[in-house]
């Protein structure tokens, strides 16, 4: 919907209904279309599906929240196999990831082996390279600055790029002719393609991308209710077995706490000063568009039923339990400026389908 919307792009998604109706019309119901969406899983779980998407002739291949794909010299996962598949046989590969170091140098190996295998075949190699990067980005800042190079630098250079010949190419570079610039530009480039992870890792960041708006916290401290406070204490005394990290962990959610011990019966709605300081926002500023980001689908829900009951606050709710057509209607009744909702209640890890401009944390 997202593509289709926003890029004009038609991408049919594929599953074991759409699957099954395409195998009528083709021996390889992925040659159907040239656009596809399908969840790793769906492929993974059948061997024939597999072999006939690998042998589709695909130009890309992009693969989403790649650092999932766990692997190791001696047991890389299925998952893992099936993309290396995949991979062998498509032209380009485009690996995303927010966190491509997190689980560790071999994880992140891994995928560059994905994009490069015949750069990045040896583990052990790679880590070795990674303590010696030092003279190449010496290399490189002294090829970005702007003044001489001295002979020691030279040799350096020379060094690093191995079996071609700059000789000449360092001369321009390290001279007042014209083409100095340029034979810098390309001694940096050929170090690019020798040294680290060359053209097969770009990195977005903030600074590197315009257009984000500016964000501004906003702490407001609330009481904590003696409901909570007497759950808590309980909960610490039950949990005994969990290590401090789980601990605070679930104290960051005293409502999810309340609700266990009370069960169907327990309003904590009725009691968390969170509420009354955010229907008491929401009535002072009825222009204002807010997202309210949950820990769980069914906070979100119960947030819903209270603002619109009590207040009569329009309010959406957006979590991964909705079908493609109940995102697409709650995003446009949060859209609709006449008599759409203020207020969206989210679960978290649904949040990126979801813009607003006065968000808020739960």
């Amino acid at each position: 919907m997202e593509m289709l919307r926003r890029f004009n792009l038609r991408f049919a998604l594929f599953d074991d209904d759409r699957y099954t109706e395409a195998q009528h019309d083709s021996d390889n119901p992925f040659d159907t279309e040239q656009l596809i969406i399908c969840s790793l899983d769906f492929v993974r779980r059948n061997k024939q599906r597999l072999e006939l998407l690998a042998e589709a002739d695909w130009d890309l291949l992009v693969v989403d929240e790649a650092h999932h794909l766990a692997w190791s010299e001696t047991a890389p996962s299925r998952e893992y196999q099936v993309i290396e598949q995949l991979a062998e046989k498509t032209a380009g590969v485009l690996l995303l990831t927010a966190t491509p170091e997190q689980l560790g140098m071999e994880s992140h190996f891994a995928r560059l082996r994905l994009l490069d295998p015949n750069r990045f075949h040896y583990f052990a190699q790679f880590v070795a390279e990674q303590q010696h990067y030092r003279p190449v980005a010496d290399a490189v800042s002294t090829l970005l600055a702007d003044h001489a190079i001295s002979k020691d630098e030279m040799n350096l250079i020379n060094d690093l790029v191995g079996e071609q010949d700059i000789e000449p190419l360092l001369q321009v570079a390290n001279s007042d002719r014209d083409g100095k610039d340029d034979a810098r530009k390309e001694l940096i480039s050929m170090l690019m393609d020798r040294h680290g992870t060359s053209r097969v890792l770009f990195r977005n960041t903030r600074n590197g991308v315009k257009g984000f708006p500016k964000r501004e916290l906003h702490q407001i401290r609330l009481p904590l209710p003696a409901q909570y406070q007497t759950a808590i204490k309980v909960s610490g005394i039950m949990a005994a077995r969990k290590t401090v990290e789980e601990r605070t962990r679930d104290m960051l959610y005293p409502e999810q706490i309340y609700q266990e011990f009370e069960g169907d019966s327990g309003t904590w709605w009725n009691f968390d000063p969170r509420v009354e300081w955010l229907m008491g926002y929401l009535t002072s500023n009825r222009k204002d568009k807010v997202l309210v980001i949950c820990a769980k689908a069914a906070t979100a829900l119960q947030l819903e039923q209270v603002l619109r009951e009590r207040e009569g606050i329009r309010a959406a709710v957006f979590h991964e339990g909705l079908s493609i057509i109940e995102r697409d209607r709650a995003a446009a009744f949060l859209a609709s400026q006449e008599d759409g909702a203020q207020c969206c209640c989210v679960r978290r890890s649904a949040r990126k389908g979801v813009t607003s401009s006065s968000p808020a944390g739960w």
